[in-house]
Parts: C-alpha cells; structure tokens; sequence
C-alpha cells in the first residue's frame, strides 16, 4: 500500500472506504462504513511492502 494513494471510495470486504482522515507511522486511517452492522467505524490499513517477509 502506498501511503501518499487515497483509496477512498474503495471496498475493503465488508467496508466501504468514505474518507482518508490521516496517515499514521504504519499506514493510513480512514472513515469507513460497515456495510453489515450499518455503522461508520475508523479503520487503519496498514502498509506491508512484501507480505510474505518474516514469514
């Protein structure tokens, strides 16, 4: 994930992501909506450059 994107608008699973409210040391917070418990929550989605690292 590259932290300067704003993947506002986006699905994440069961999320919805409205609006990027900041970026953090780890990766960026945005204002999502949980399409099943119909609620708006902060999320953060974390920055991984290669996952499979330390594996």
């Amino acid at each position: 994930m590259d932290l300067s994107s704003d993947y506002s608008g986006q699905e994440i699973g069961k999320y919805y992501l409205i609006e990027k409210l900041g970026n953090e040391s780890f990766g960026a917070v945005y204002r999502a909506h949980d399409r099943i418990l119909k609620t708006d929550k902060a999320i953060k989605i974390l920055e991984v450059e290669n996952p499979r690292e330390g594996v």
